[in-house]
Order: C-alpha cells, then structure tokens, then sequence
C-alpha cells in the first residue's frame, strides 16, 4: 500500500470537497471542546476534546437535543474537573454562538432564533477543524537582571516554611484547641476550689 499513497491522498481530498459540498453552508466539523493530555508529559498541551459537557451547554443555555443540529459535539461522560478548563470552553462556545448563522429548514419559513436574509447571504462555510480557533498561550516573559531586593529574600526557607504550615497546620489547631481546652478546665478547677 505505500505505492498507493500518493493516490490513496488524492482520493480522502476528493472524499473532504464532496463532503464540505454536500452540508454547506454548514461547517465540515463538529465544534469540539479544547482539553489537555491525560498524561503527566502531554498534559501541557491543547487538543480537541471529544465533545462538550452538559454543564458547558448549559452555561450557553444550549439543550443537549439541540446542540448536534447546531453542529456542537457533546460527550455526556466527561466532567469538568477545573473552573479554568471550564470557563475557557464556555468561552470557546460563546464565539461560535456569536458567530453562527442559523438558516431556516424549510426555505421561506422563518423561526425564531433564525438569523436574517442579510447575515445568511455572508455566511461562509469553515472547513477548519478547529472552527473556533485555540486560545494564544501566554508569552513568556523577559529575561532580566534580579534586583538586590530580590536577592536579599530567601525564597527557599519561604517556600519550606509555607510547605510545613500546609502539612502541620491540622496538627498545629488540634495542639492549640487541647491547650486552650485544658487551661479552660484547670479555670474551672480553681473555680470549684475557691467556692468551697
């Protein structure tokens, strides 16, 4: 089959431009959510997830039985396990909304949330896979000289004392309640002994 190749590419293109022909003006794709790597190596980077949550859709008050007609992916097992992860697909959901043009089913027949004669005569289709695309990363910041009051801090006596206060912090109250708790009753020892 590696003699094929070069044919069997040709052949997937001709498959791509029937089917961009067949739905348009609708996307090639499903809108997909942006998720990260499973893994410790990989978690860093962006991909396209499998499909939104129900809570994303709901954040965009879209219903799940409306959401593939829109031409939105829904995956009703994964689970939001972060705000940040969260906010930025409902972010990602809001500009495609924004940006989506709703044509009527039945030709002249106008329903409520169709958009107008004039946005439906600019729509283009999007062939991109992405359609909404990524959000830029951060740009990492300058290289600088460090101050001399930076130089004077000791970051790492700060970062092991936070360290220790995160561990012993329970150990620590239960040590302070025990010893408030005992001075309290030893109060009303003396109590008890000073009315007799």
């Amino acid at each position: 089959d590696l003699f094929n190749q070069p044919a069997r590419k040709a052949k997937r293109r001709l498959i791509r431009s029937r089917k961009a022909e067949r739905v348009l003006p609708r996307p090639t794709n499903l809108l997909r959510p942006v998720v990260r790597g499973a893994t410790l190596k990989y978690a860093s980077k962006l991909k396209l997830g499998r499909g939104f949550t129900l809570d994303e859709l709901a954040a965009v008050k879209v219903s799940k039985r409306n959401a593939l007609a829109l031409g939105i992916a829904v995956d009703y097992r994964r689970k939001n396990r972060s705000q940040e992860s969260y906010l930025l697909n409902v972010n990602r959901l809001r500009q495609y909304m924004g940006r989506l043009v709703v044509f009527p089913r039945k030709g002249s027949k106008m329903k409520n949330g169709d958009s107008s004669q004039e946005l439906r005569d600019q729509a283009v289709q999007v062939t991109d896979k992405r359609i909404v695309a990524f959000p830029s990363k951060p740009k990492a910041p300058k290289a600088r000289k460090i101050t001399a009051e930076e130089e004077a801090k000791d970051v790492y006596g700060t970062s092991r004392n936070l360290r220790t206060v995160e561990k012993m912090w329970a150990i620590r109250e239960k040590k302070q309640r025990e010893k408030e708790e005992a001075a309290r009753q030893k109060a009303l020892r003396k109590k008890k002994k000073g009315k007799k």
